[in-house]
């Protein structure tokens, strides 16, 4: 990561009206970068649905809300000054019958530029490509279904079925979790 600086001064306004003071009354530099971050949830539908006492409907729309606040989560340190305003360029929903598995071990290792796409297309392939690892690990039997959804144009063969947009994602979602219910 590169580090890069943003210098900036302050001045004291009242005092500026007044006529006291002149010139900057602070001086200051904030460090800042950008990363390709990763992001693993987990929602244990069968606890949930428990939880609910097996209220169906309660279960989809809470867990039609947690996929919408995956999306548009941001971190928000700095949010006045960095403005952090970015979409996630890649989610990926599984529906599993066993248990979860966290993709987090694609990075590993730094994922490196390209020339011509930054980090953003490596990233996202390397994720692409440890699903398929982990799917030949675990076998495909109990991935009741998996979706994707990107602001790429890049194909994801590991990744379940592409989604047009957030709301196409989530209804595909859904609809596994809703036959899985039964």
């Amino acid at each position: 990561i590169t580090t890069q600086i943003d210098s900036f001064t302050a001045v004291d306004d009242m005092l500026k009206e007044l006529g006291e003071e002149s010139g900057a009354g602070h001086l200051g530099e904030q460090r800042y970068n950008s990363a390709t971050l990763f992001k693993y949830s987990t929602l244990n539908i069968t606890k949930l649905t428990g939880n609910l006492d097996g209220d169906h409907a309660t279960v989809r729309d809470v867990t039609e809300a947690f996929l919408r606040a995956a999306s548009a989560h941001r971190n928000v340190g700095k949010v006045s000054g960095t403005a952090p305003h970015t979409l996630p360029h890649l989610l990926y929903a599984a529906v599993r019958t066993d248990r979860p598995v966290n993709l987090a071990g694609a990075f590993e290792e730094p994922v490196a530029a390209t020339a011509a796409g930054g980090y953003l297309a490596a990233s996202m392939g390397r994720l692409d490509a440890h699903a398929g690892a982990h799917h030949r690990f675990l076998g495909l039997d109990r991935l009741a279904g998996h979706t994707h959804v990107t602001l790429s144009d890049q194909e994801f063969t590991h990744l379940g079925e592409r989604a047009g947009s957030l709301d196409e994602f989530v209804a595909a979602t859904l609809a596994v979790i809703d036959k899985a219910l039964g």
